[in-house]
């Protein structure tokens, strides 16, 4: 019995233990007097606290106004509160669960709609900050928001009796939430930015409103992207601290800087465009790998402002330079399409950046910043008929190809440092106005000149002493040709110093190399100019000076070639036996009649072969089928084992070569000597050769028409008798003591 009523009580005592804890988790508050909210008498006895994890009920009504004090959270789903007065101060109040409603006043620090909050309320929302986590969250209030929206998750938008009234310079932080269209109304006081720190989004609505000044996106991820879903205008600054901004198919326009750096990066596409138009020098560019691509970049800048380079980008349909400086810091510029540059628009590259250009048709205008710019390389890969301009001058340091279409210098210099590559019909385009100086090393490569287009104003060889360039197409320089170091190779090309060009320069290290057709062209005014053709073989240096005595001016054409030949320019190489300079100099001249011309041509001792006397040699002519002969004489010593000899008084031009007093040339001299005979001629078994009484002995040899010796001997004064029974019918030449020539 007595257990029974022990027991009879403790269930009487659970059971009122229980009423009392529901009652504390179910408490109603209702606010009797304006106060503070953690103070008692605010709410008639006891304060409903600053966190609320039970059923409460809390009232704050008409006429009473509740100063929040502190921080408050309700998070239980059966908790609510509702304002018809005013709930006001520099507090925060979060509704993680549970319902705000009411139709009253709330002001305060910031406002948050957690996950699990049901926001009903329709009356006026002050706050600095607004933050939702609400799947979807559309608020019925008259809300005005003075900092930032920020959106955690959930789409938050205005229900059809609500009115978002924003800051001047509101920032909408999109942290995985979204912003929707809803029913009712948005109204900006002025500027907003756009703040993304979540993970891979899409910009949504947020963007569309008017005035978005500044756009920062730090993402969760370096590999997370912020996608445009249409054309993007940021009338201020991008900063892209963390992710990627991946344009697709659409359009970025920035009105101030853009710095996408480090772990920042922008992503384009073939249809993609970015369109740069703020001032400064603050703009950093880097694109991600596979998305380093653009159809059209547009930089805008004010004078005196730039964009940087973080990466290498392809532009694949249109370059617009208005204004401001393109820096490629380094990095390669490709260009598919057009270049347009306006206004002081530009490129400025460094000796580590590089310009392809791909395109096709009229590309456009190159323009550097500097005066004379350095890129490392320039590539012209571009269809053929393709041209591009130099809008400045420009040094690349390394190798300048041209691989098809033409780069037309436009009237400005060019600077090769490294080589040159042209191997598919590319070429350059120069003019009067135009210089190139070439200043490498080495075997340069071919560089070639397109029809119209084959002049400049100043040309320089500056490649070293071994170094060559070859120009596989004429050209005319109007200016000068400045021989420093190096050789040019003109092979059937001609180049042409015009009457108003010079040449400087000149050595046995610098000099320009005749190896097939073509000529140094030089004009040499009359009555007694002269000009100094700085010309040479392959191996060899050998100089010809032309001092033009007529009365009329005129171009002069000289090639200097390996070997003298019995017929001038064919026939038996009379190098491989005879005495002589090795090298024949093929002059001509534009002056039809009147000529009268001084010649001093000049050699190394390298080039004399078999035994040449250069104390006892003379300049031959080749005329009138026929090798002249001269008056022997000591040739000029010039130092470093140079040589010199000159024909005066040339009346006529055809090739010209050095010999000595041994020298026989075959069918190529013939002499009409007087006190010679020989006869029958034809001959047939034996010749007889009447000798005059000047020398005691003569030295007789016997060639055939290339010039091979075919027998010699020894011939006094008086008959000599020579059997010729064995030599096969034709033409022989008879030379006694290496100058004078009979044929027979």
């Amino acid at each position: 019995m007595k257990y029974l009523t022990l027991l009879t009580k403790s269930i009487m005592v659970v059971a009122l233990l229980a009423f009392i804890g529901q009652s504390a988790s179910a408490a109603t508050y209702t606010a009797t007097a304006s106060g503070n909210w953690s103070s008692a008498a605010t709410w008639g006895g006891t304060a409903p606290g600053a966190s609320i994890t039970g059923s409460d009920i809390i009232v704050i009504n008409t006429g009473v106004t509740v100063t929040l004090d502190e921080d408050v959270t309700i998070n239980n789903a059966s908790a609510s509160l509702t304002v018809t007065g005013t709930l006001s101060g520099s507090s925060n109040l979060m509704v993680s669960a549970g319902t705000l409603a009411g139709a009253g006043t709330i002001s305060v620090n910031t406002l948050t709609a957690g996950s699990g909050s049901t926001i009903t309320f329709s009356g006026n929302i002050v706050a600095n900050q607004l933050v939702n986590s609400n799947a979807a969250l559309s608020l019925l209030a008259n809300v005005s928001v003075a900092d930032s929206v920020i959106l955690n998750s959930g789409v938050l938008q205005m229900g059809i009796t609500g009115v978002a009234t924003l800051a001047n310079n509101i920032t909408f932080v999109m942290a995985g939430g979204s912003f929707g269209a809803g029913t009712g109304t948005v109204n900006l006081s002025g500027n907003y930015n756009l703040y993304y720190t979540g993970p891979s989004a899409t910009i949504g609505l947020e963007a569309s409103l008017t005035g978005l000044q500044n756009l920062t996106v730090n993402l969760t991820s370096a590999s997370a992207q912020l996608s445009l879903s249409g054309n993007l205008s940021v009338a201020g600054n991008v900063n892209v601290q963390q992710g990627t901004i991946a344009l697709g198919v659409h359009t970025l326009t920035v009105g101030g800087s853009l710095t996408a750096s480090g772990n920042g990066s922008i992503s384009g596409g073939m249809f993609s465009g970015l369109t740069l138009n703020g001032s400064g020098s603050s703009s950093t560019i880097t694109f991600a790998s596979g998305g380093q691509m653009l159809g059209n970049l547009t930089i805008d800048a004010a004078s005196g402002g730039s964009v940087m380079l973080g990466s290498d980008v392809t532009v694949n349909t249109s370059l617009n330079l208005n204004n401001g400086a393109l820096m490629l810091n380094g990095n390669t510029l490709t260009i598919g399409g057009s270049v347009a540059v306006a206004g002081t628009g530009s490129v400025s590259g460094s000796t580590s950046s590089g310009i392809i250009l791909t395109g096709s048709g009229s590309i456009g205008t190159l323009t550097f910043t500097a005066s004379a710019d350095t890129l490392g390389s320039l590539d012209i890969n571009t269809s053929s008929g393709a041209s591009v301009s130099l809008g400045s001058s420009l040094v690349v340091t390394g190798n300048l190809s041209v691989m098809g279409g033409s780069l037309n210098l436009n009237g400005q210099g060019l600077v090769v440092g490294g080589t040159i590559s042209n191997i598919s019909g590319g070429s350059l385009m120069g003019s009067a106005s135009s210089s190139l100086s070439f200043t490498g090393s080495g075997n340069i490569g071919t560089v070639v000149f397109g029809a119209g287009g084959q002049a400049l104003n100043n040309l320089t060889i500056n490649i070293g002493s071994s170094g060559n360039v070859t120009f596989g197409s004429s050209l005319t320089v109007a200016g000068t040709l400045s021989l420093t170091s190096g050789t040019i190779t003109i092979d059937t090309s001609s180049l042409t110093i015009a009457a108003t060009g010079s040449v400087t320069g000149g050595s046995s290290s610098s000099y320009v190399i005749t190896t097939g057709s073509g000529s140094l062209i030089m004009a040499v005014a009359s009555g007694g100019a002269s000009g100094a053709f700085q010309v040479g073989t392959q191996a060899n240096f050998a100089p010809v000076m032309v001092t033009n005595n007529s009365s009329t001016s005129g171009n002069f054409m000289v090639n200097v070639q390996t070997g003298v030949y019995a017929n001038g320019t064919g026939g038996a190489d009379l190098a491989t036996a005879q005495s002589l300079v090795n090298a024949t100099w093929n002059i001509e001249s534009s002056i039809s009649s009147g000529a009268n011309v001084n010649l001093q041509v000049s050699w190394n001792t390298a080039m004399q072969v078999n035994g040449f006397d250069n104390t006892q040699a003379y300049v031959s002519h080749y005329m009138n089928s026929a090798w002249s002969t001269g008056t022997a004489a000591a040739a000029t010593a010039q130092g470093g084992g140079y040589y010199s000899l000159a024909l005066n008084g040339v009346t006529s031009f055809s090739p010209f070569a050095v010999f000595d007093k041994n020298t026989t040339t075959g069918i190529s001299r013939v002499s009409n000597a007087t006190g010679i005979q020989l006869y029958p001629n034809p001959v047939t078994d034996q010749m007889h050769v009447v000798l005059p009484e000047s020398l005691p002995a003569y030295k007789v040899h016997i060639y055939d028409a290339l010039g091979n010796e075919i027998m010699h001997s020894e011939a006094v004064a008086g008959t000599n008798y020579f059997n010729t029974q064995n030599l096969a019918p034709g033409v022989y030449f008879l030379s006694l003591n290496g100058n004078t020539t009979k044929r027979f």
